[in-house]
């Protein structure tokens, strides 16, 4: 069935995209223009004439990309689905999705697992294997201990070598709203080296980094559409049309010239007259039932309307509509179908309607309302005077927090989806209270997921959202400024803490007041400020002791000892741990007394090594490991690990250093602990370098590069870059890094 609301002419624009697909040179597209101009549906013809080409075989597959995603997660997502539609072809995946069909049909249509495997040359064989598949799994497989650009170069390279001479792959990234304009440069450094066969087609608003940023702009690979950056014409004569013919009912129930007429009132819009022409064909529409106005609010509202008038009586699928619109983005079926109250055979029968049908569309991952026009118009239908929502959208948000709540809790790995949506959801049904808590539950999730910026986002959202000065923006700008320490943006959470410290003095709350002078004092110990650090270590600690926290008392004690052992002040520290081993033997929580006790041998092991005696220092790290396998508590075990680390490093033992530091970070990376991991593969570069294992090295600073950018920590993102930079200059000038 053909899409109605496709501007599916654009004849001078299809002839253009024709004469690039036919030229084998690598290369990027952009399709530029405001909402509603018609690029989405722009692209899908696009791919439909390339599918149509006799002279070339051609193969697609399309993402939407949420506004969260960084060009460096789109990458790993297209790397992580090929190789699981290969897995799937051996047998060892049963899970079929959307992007595993579109894979699936890219690997036979360009025969790229005959030619992995040996069995053809360059695609010609179009017979697939087991041993073939096994063989593409193999070399396509994403390896997270490198750098995901060079990676992601790497398998478009392999994808174009096992192509057919006239094979083509078409990748199309089509933004849910807008692109995530973190590092889009990296988008021109690809497209500057984009494999031969290859083509990737970008959707851009006028205002998007694509199209505003220079770095892309300059790029005289990347061609426009629509011939300027400025966006898609209106449709020409021509290109209505193309659409008209297309239609039965159009054909045999209107007389042309009054068609025609009627559709150039709305001046070329491809929204309008998109949704104009299925109205009419599918709704059973009239001329009389379009909107007299032009401006594409209007034609969505008649949309809205007719959809009522078809299904008079029904509410299910007013409910389902209200339902997709309140969810926003792409879903699921089961969400979907839980937030609206619909059975699921109930919606695989409303699709089957033509009109409903082609006003919903499939994506990978679920589905969604076809445009934003839409969507808002039916969410203006769920607002009161005041702009509020009304009752029933509070009962839509509630059920989709309360869904992806439950989405949350029920796998061993978070659900992406289901962490960025529910604090939004929670925002729309309870408030802004209720976001800020829901933010704080999610907040192990983001961190499980490396979805730092887009927390750091949301917590930013939510300052402006709650009462200055009121016990929840002093707990945001905690765990905002914690944030900040993790990214390494010390003046900005500094600037956190500071703002939280002089809210906090109007309340009397001593637990939370000791826990943010405890982190001023982290802060400034990274800043190596020690002076800072031990005072407000020292005030954390008397914070403590008002309260009664006996285990909080224990650990303000181990950091201020190592300020003093960082300071040189030996004795000070000794006395310091002295005073914490005894506190130690008053916890009656025996769990808790050992978690405390190992932290506080490894304090005294750090204050044995800081007086050169390397051998106590190691048998003190060794009994608080002992420890802390009896708790099976994993982040000390991997603590200490680093501190052995440390202790080898003096004594000369690399390859003894370079073991446990192998083993915190596979513990880090069990646990999920980015930031951490991150660190660890950059020192287990340096210490692979020392001992000349260039190869292994490289693998592992892209590895640290990697996961700080996917922190959001561009310091140390940039200062691996120039590591590696030098490392090439190196390697091309033939003398070790």
């Amino acid at each position: 069935m053909m899409n109605h609301h496709a501007p599916a002419g654009r004849s001078r624009k299809l002839a253009r995209w024709k004469e690039l697909l036919a030229d084998p040179v690598g290369q990027a597209v952009i399709v530029a223009g405001k909402p509603g101009s018609g690029k989405t549906f722009l692209l899908d013809r696009m791919v439909a004439e390339g599918l149509k080409q006799e002279s070339l075989c051609c193969a697609a597959v399309r993402y939407v990309v949420p506004p969260t995603d960084s060009p460096g997660m789109v990458m790993r997502n297209i790397m992580e689905d090929v190789f699981f539609a290969a897995r799937a072809k051996v047998g060892l995946l049963e899970t079929r999705t959307s992007r595993f069909y579109q894979w699936n049909t890219v690997i036979d249509r360009l025969g790229l697992a005959a030619s992995a495997g040996g069995t053809g040359s360059g695609g010609v064989s179009r017979t697939t294997s087991g041993n073939d598949a096994c063989a593409l799994l193999n070399k396509l497989r994403y390896d997270p201990s490198k750098n995901v650009f060079d990676q992601f170069r790497e398998r478009l390279e392999l994808i174009s070598r096992w192509m057919p001479r006239n094979g083509r792959l078409i990748i199309v990234l089509d933004p849910e709203r807008e692109m995530h304009a973190f590092r889009h440069e990296r988008w021109r450094s690809l497209v500057a080296t984009l494999p031969s066969k290859l083509k990737l087609l970008f959707a851009q608003r006028p205002e998007d980094p694509l199209v505003v940023g220079h770095e892309v702009l300059s790029c005289p690979d990347i061609p426009y559409m629509p011939g300027t950056p400025d966006g898609l014409a209106p449709l020409e004569d021509a290109d209505i049309d193309f659409l008209l013919a297309g239609g039965k009912r159009l054909r045999t129930s209107f007389r042309t010239g009054e068609l025609k007429a009627k559709l150039d009132f709305y001046r070329g819009n491809p929204y309008s007259v998109g949704a104009a022409i299925a109205m009419l064909e599918f709704a059973e529409g009239t001329l009389d039932d379009l909107p007299t106005d032009e401006v594409p609010e209007r034609m969505a509202e008649a949309q809205w309307n007719r959809l009522a008038t078809l299904f008079p009586g029904d509410p299910e699928v007013v409910s389902l509509f209200r339902a997709y619109a309140v969810l926003e983005t792409v879903v699921p079926d089961a969400i979907v179908c839980a937030v609206a109250g619909v059975e699921a055979e109930s919606l695989e029968r409303y699709l089957k309607r033509p009109y409903v049908r082609s006003l919903i569309r499939d994506e990978p991952g679920g589905r969604c309302i076809y445009h934003a026009y839409l969507a808002d118009t039916i969410r203006s239908t769920m607002r009161l005077p005041d702009g509020s929502w009304n009752e029933e959208a509070k009962r839509f948000h509630q059920i989709a927090a309360y869904v992806y709540q439950s989405r949350l809790h029920s796998g061993l790995y978070p659900d992406a989806l289901a962490t960025l949506r529910l604090p939004e959801h929670t925002l729309h049904a309870e408030g802004p209270n209720a976001f800020v808590k829901a933010l704080c539950f999610c907040e192990e999730a983001f961190r499980t997921l490396g979805l730092w910026v887009a927390y750091g986002n949301l917590l930013e959202k939510s300052l402006g959202m709650i009462p200055a000065g009121s016990p929840a923006e002093i707990d945001i700008r905690y765990r905002l400024g914690r944030l900040r320490m993790r990214q390494e943006n010390h003046d900005a959470a500094q600037r956190e803490f500071e703002i939280a410290s002089e809210r906090i003095r109007s309340y009397d709350d001593p637990k939370r007041a000791a826990l943010l002078t405890m982190e001023i004092g982290r802060l400034f110990f990274l800043q190596k400020r020690w002076s800072k650090s031990e005072r407000a270590f020292r005030r954390g600690i008397e914070a403590y002791r008002k309260i009664g926290d006996t285990a909080g008392v224990i650990e303000g004690l181990r950091a201020l000892a190592e300020v003093q052992i960082r300071l040189g002040h030996t004795e000070e520290a000794e006395t310091t741990l002295d005073e914490s081993h005894r506190l130690c033997e008053t916890i009656t929580l025996p769990r808790l007394r050992q978690r405390t006790a190992a932290g506080v041998l490894c304090a005294i092991g750090m204050l044995d090594e800081s007086r050169g005696r390397y051998d106590k220092a190691a048998e003190r790290f060794h009994e608080a490991l002992d420890l802390t396998k009896e708790l099976y508590d994993r982040e000390i075990e991997a603590e200490i690990h680093l501190y052995l680390r440390d202790i080898e490093q003096q004594i000369g033992d690399l390859p003894g250093a370079e073991k446990n530091l192998a083993k915190a970070i596979r513990i880090f990376e069990e646990l999920h602990m980015i930031e951490n991991a991150a660190e660890g593969y950059y020192h287990l570069a340096i210490l692979e370098q020392g001992q000349e294992k260039d190869m292994v090295a490289g693998e592992h600073f892209h590895k640290a590069q990697t996961l700080f950018r996917q922190l959001g920590n561009r310091r140390r993102t940039d200062a691996i870059e120039q590591i590696l930079e030098e490392r090439r200059r190196c390697t091309v000038n033939g003398y070790a890094p």
